[in-house]
């Protein structure tokens, strides 16, 4: 189903300032916590919007594509190079074999969990794959997919159909939690 561009920069920033504003929260706080981020941002102009997608070339890939709500495999996507801190040949190829490398790596977790410079990944994960439920129902907080090549290097990456813009642990979660498609918001050339 095509979409408005507003729509996926509200998805975006819901994401962005959920960050914060989500952390630690399970089942109905979370729920309660997100109605309320959504109901804010969902005020907001486009103009407003645009003021907070602070990276350029993630602005203008947004203004140039057309939109679209649908779902997509976890094998077809591919997620950031390297996603929060993973290794990088973690990150080459979909977002299963991502989350295959996560849950065949326990030492290499635990590893990064206490020498790594970037653990967001790991820090992060635990608690996005325990509301990935509510998550996956969300609108506002589906991961957004651009053209495959967009953002991951190839090589090393495999070229996917599409890569992961935003959203890379809420997909990986998806896959850990046995799920093989989720809606997401993808952006294609006009």
């Amino acid at each position: 189903m095509r979409v408005q561009r507003i729509e996926v920069k509200k998805c975006f920033v819901v994401s962005e300032e959920g960050k914060e504003r989500l952390r630690n929260k399970e089942g109905c706080a979370f729920q309660e916590e997100l109605d309320k981020l959504v109901k804010e941002v969902q005020g907001r102009s486009e103009k407003e919007l645009n003021q907070s997608i602070t990276w350029p070339q993630r602005l203008d890939k947004y203004d140039e594509l057309t939109w679209y709500f649908e779902e997509c495999s976890i094998d077809d996507v591919g997620v950031w190079y390297p996603a929060g801190g993973l290794p990088e040949t973690w990150c080459i190829g979909s977002v299963r074999e991502t989350a295959q490398c996560i849950c065949e790596n326990p030492k290499e977790i635990a590893r990064i969990s206490k020498q790594g410079n970037d653990k967001r990944a790991i820090n992060n994960l635990p608690a996005i794959v325990k509301v990935a439920n509510t998550i996956l129902t969300s609108r506002y907080l589906t991961p957004i997919v651009v053209p495959g090549g967009t953002w991951r290097p190839t090589p090393p990456c495999t070229r996917m159909k599409g890569d992961i813009d935003d959203g890379s642990m809420r997909a990986i979660a998806f896959a850990i939690k046995g799920y093989e498609k989720f809606k997401a918001y993808v952006g294609k050339p006009t």
